[in-house]
C-alpha cells in the first residue's frame, strides 16, 4: 500500500527535487542574484503581475467557449470561479487533480461534454507548447536532413491532429487496437474541431501565449537583459512549458524551471542569469494563481 503511494507521489516528488536543486544551485551565484534584484525595474515587473492576472480571466473564457459547443447556457462566472478554484490543486500531487477537482465542483449541474471540453481545451495547450518546441529545435539545434525532415512532419500531424483528430486513430487502427475510450473521446473532440466555439478556443490559446511569452520578456527585460526578442521569449516559455506536461510535473515545479535555465543558457545566458529569470518567473506566475485561485475556492465553496 504505502509502496503504491510512493510510486504514485514519485514524479510530484522527483520534480520538487529538481526545483529544490535550481534554488540550491542559484546559491552559487547569490552575489549576482542579489545585484540582478537590486536593479530590477519594478514597472515592467508589475506590468507583469497585470498580465499573469489577465491570462487568468482569459483563460477560463476558452473553457466556457467549449463547454457552449455541449449546452445552450454556461455562466462565465461560474466557469471563471471553478476553473480558478481548481486551478491551485495544481500544485498538489498526483498530476492532473485539478481536472478532477474541477469536474467535482461541477457534479451537481447538468451540464454535457465536461470531460470533452476539459480534453479539449488542454489539446491547446499541447499544441501552443509542441509547435513552439518545433520551432525552437529549427532554430536553434542544428539537424542533418533526415532529422530536419522528421521534425517538419511532427510539425504537420500537429496540425493536422488539430484540425483532424480522426486521422489519429489511424494508427489504433492499423494495429488492431480497441480502446474504446479513446476512441469515443476523440470521436467528441472531433465534432468539437469543427465548430466556432473551438476556433474562438484557439484564438485564446494564442492570446494568453502571447501575454505569457510577453510576461516572461518583461522578467528578462526588468534584469536588463535585452538579447531576448519577444518572439523567442514565447518560443522558450512554451518549450519549458511543454517539457513539463511530458514530465508531469504538478504545475511544471522542477521541469519547466530547469529547462528554462537551460534554455537560456543555450542562447548565451550565464548561468546566474538564467537562473534569475527562471525563479522570477515561478513568483510572478505563482503569486496571481494563488490569490485568484484561493478567493475562487471560497466561493466555489461557500456555494
Amino acid at each position: 500500500m504505502i509502496s503504491s503511494k510512493i510510486r504514485r507521489y514519485a514524479i510530484y516528488f522527483i520534480n520538487f527535487a529538481l526545483f529544490i536543486a535550481l534554488v540550491i544551485y542559484s546559491q552559487r551565484y547569490g552575489s549576482v542574484l542579489f545585484e540582478n534584484l537590486k536593479t530590477t525595474n519594478l514597472n515592467l515587473i508589475i506590468i507583469a503581475f497585470i498580465f499573469q492576472f489577465i491570462i487568468l480571466y482569459l483563460a477560463p473564457l476558452k473553457w466556457n467557449a467549449l463547454l457552449r459547443k455541449f449546452n445552450k447556457t454556461v455562466k462565465i462566472k461560474r466557469t471563471f470561479l471553478v476553473y480558478n478554484a481548481s486551478g491551485i490543486y495544481k500544485y498538489i500531487p498526483p498530476k492532473g487533480i485539478n481536472y478532477l477537482m474541477r469536474l467535482s465542483f461541477l457534479k451537481k449541474e447538468k451540464l454535457k461534454g465536461k470531460i470533452t471540453s476539459i480534453f479539449g481545451e488542454f489539446y491547446t495547450e499541447i499544441f501552443i507548447g509542441a509547435l513552439s518546441s518545433v520551432i525552437l529545435v529549427l532554430l536553434y539545434i542544428s539537424l542533418d536532413v533526415k532529422f530536419t525532415v522528421l521534425v517538419y512532419l511532427i510539425m504537420l500531424l500537429l496540425i493536422i491532429g488539430t484540425v483532424k483528430p480522426k486521422l489519429v486513430l489511424i494508427i489504433p487502427n492499423l494495429l488492431r487496437l480497441k480502446l474504446n475510450k479513446l476512441r469515443k473521446l476523440i470521436n467528441n473532440f472531433s465534432s468539437l474541431t469543427y465548430s466556432l466555439h473551438y476556433i474562438y478556443a484557439l484564438i485564446i490559446t494564442f492570446i494568453t501565449a502571447f501575454l505569457h511569452g510577453t510576461t516572461f520578456y518583461l522578467i528578462n527585460q526588468s534584469f536588463g537583459f535585452t538579447n531576448l526578442d519577444l518572439f523567442r521569449a514565447i518560443i522558450i516559455f512554451y518549450s519549458a512549458y511543454f517539457l513539463s506536461l511530458l514530465s508531469f510535473a504538478p504545475a511544471g515545479i522542477g521541469t519547466r524551471d530547469i529547462s528554462i535555465v537551460g534554455l537560456l543558457m543555450l542562447i548565451g545566458y550565464g548561468p546566474a542569469d538564467a537562473a534569475t529569470v527562471s525563479l522570477m518567473s515561478r513568483v510572478i506566475i505563482f503569486i496571481p494563481e494563488v490569490i485568484v485561485g484561493l478567493i475562487s475556492l471560497y466561493f466555489v465553496k461557500k456555494k
